[in-house]
This record gives structure tokens, sequence and C-alpha cells, in this order.
């Protein structure tokens, strides 16, 4: 009796994790999928062209986000940012954004790196190499590169010593800097307030100053 009772709980153990881990399957799609938002957001990408002069955003969810076609009206924006995005998948898309010759390229991207739990090191590395290409295809093209936001509490740390090296990146490689989260955070790296809700999205006024922080850099698009 005790045998077929063993053998029943370990049948429904079983099962029941065969359940749980298809739960987990369904809701945790990765962005390359079928069937998610960021998939069908760049199936729409494809088919709208970047054009020569155009200022060209690109990153993770901030960027995502931002209305920067309505927030710099007077400039040829195209935002091309991708919720979830990590450098080496915009490192593995650069080549088709630059190749028309935009006059800029405003880059915000690591925090889901930091998220995934990437060493700083990589991203880095990441971020030198989309530098290097974007000169290598389009020299006319000034790269911005915009310090990193955190997406969460837990790693405002890493993303806080990620800007110092990321600034230091900018200067060597003789790109704009411009530090958005010295702007939006405080010294604990936690957004000041009134500029981002409870889940650490930025609202209307975080992306505003964002934006008058940056515009001196895109002066010569207008």
């Amino acid at each position: 009796m005790l045998a077929i009772n063993t053998r029943r709980l370990f049948f429904f153990l079983a099962l029941l994790l065969l359940v749980a881990s298809s739960i987990v399957s369904t809701f945790l799609i990765d962005s390359t999928k079928e069937g998610s938002a960021e998939r069908r957001l760049s199936s729409q990408y494809m088919l709208l062209d970047v054009k020569q002069g155009d200022v060209v955003f690109v990153g993770d969810d901030v960027v995502a986000e931002g209305l920067w076609g309505e927030l710099l009206p007077d400039l040829p924006v195209r935002n091309r940012g991708l919720s979830g995005q990590t450098s080496d998948e915009l490192l593995a898309s650069i080549t088709a954004l630059v190749e028309p010759g935009p006059a800029h390229l405003v880059i915000n991207i690591g925090a889901n790196d930091a998220l995934r739990g990437y060493r700083s090191k990589r991203t880095l590395a990441n971020i030198r190499e989309l530098i290097n290409l974007s000169r290598a295809i389009s020299p006319g093209t000034e790269v911005v590169i915009c310090s990193v936001l955190p997406l969460n509490g837990e790693n405002s740390d890493t993303v806080i010593s990620l800007n110092r090296k990321l600034e230091q990146l900018a200067m060597l490689h003789k790109a704009t800097f411009v530090d958005i989260a010295a702007l939006l955070l405080d010294a604990q790296g936690n957004y000041r307030p009134d500029l981002a809700d409870r889940r650490m999205r930025l609202l209307g006024s975080a992306y505003a100053a964002w934006r008058d922080l940056l515009r001196p850099s895109l002066s010569n698009s207008a």
C-alpha cells in the first residue's frame, strides 16, 4: 500500500513539475520568438527605412518608451528602441541602421545587460564595437552615448559603476557623452522625485529633462 502511494505521489509531483514548466515557458518568452511585442515592433522597423541625415535613437526600454519624434519635432527622428534589448542584440542589428548615413546615432544600452548578469567588460566591449562599426560604415555619423539608467532598484550599484567606465570609453573614442543618469538619479542611484513611477519607469518630466540635456548635441541636425 505504501509503495502504491509513493508511486502516486511521485507521478503527481512529476505532473506538477511539467505543468509549472509549461507555464513558465509561456510567460518567459524571448524577444526573438513569435508573439512578442518586440518581434512585432521589429517587423515594423524593417519596413520603415532610416534616411540620410536622420537622428536615430537606439537602445532598450527607456528609449523605446520615449516619444522622441514629438519631443524633438524639429528634427528627423527615428526611434528604434526595443524593450528588453541587450548590447549583444543591438550590436547584431546596428549595420542596417547606420548604412543610410544618419546624422546622429543616440545610444542608450546596458540596463538589460545588468539585469541578466552580464559583466561590465562585456557591455563596454559591445558599446566600443558599436562606435567603431558605426564610424567604419558611416564616417559622418556623430555617435552620442547616453549614460545607463537602472530598470530596478537591485542593479543601481552596477549601473553607477558602468556609467563611470562608459564616460571614460566615450572620451577615449571621442564620442559625445550625455550623462542623463546624473540628471535623473540621486547619489544612491534612485530616481529623483516626480521623474519615475514606482516601477522605475520614466515619466514625461524625465523625458523632457533628457531631451533638454541632449538637444545641444544634436544641434547640427536641425
